[in-house]
């Protein structure tokens, strides 16, 4: 039992990472002054969070089943409450990712577009020697 317990205490240890981690690449995708190194660096951090957030699921469930216990842990007073913890964790977690995720969506259109205007505008029509169309 105690294992599980610290397994679901070291959930709770990442998720808030996370979160933190989230908050800061919501900035630096809002800030227009940001750097491609920066959120690539952020982008490693939570992947290496993300990895080891699935790793201790994994443990989890061994856990479970080797207690015979399962989720939501009514009968035990303390897991169920660092497990409820850990669910509305996850979800703010999963929400500010959402929100992320369509920040990144939008500025790379943006940015696509400026890219195909400017490609245009360099463009040139012209015809060569035999007639033919020649850009």
């Amino acid at each position: 039992m105690k294992l599980l317990t610290e397994t679901i205490n070291k959930k709770k240890i990442i998720l808030i990472a996370l979160e933190k981690l989230l908050n800061k690449e919501r900035y630096t995708l809002l800030n227009s002054n940001s750097n491609i190194d920066q959120l690539k660096l952020i982008f490693q951090e939570k992947t290496i969070l993300f990895k080891k957030f699935l790793s201790l699921h994994q443990d989890r469930l061994l856990l479970e089943t080797k207690y015979n216990i399962f989720a939501p842990y009514k009968n035990q007073e303390k897991l169920n409450i660092s497990w409820n913890f850990v669910v509305k964790k996850c979800i703010v977690v999963k929400k500010i990712h959402g929100n992320n995720k369509v920040i990144i969506n939008k500025k790379f259109c943006l940015n696509q577009s400026l890219l195909e205007l400017f490609s245009q505008y360099r463009k040139s029509i012209t015809y060569n020697i035999d007639g033919q169309l020649k850009m």
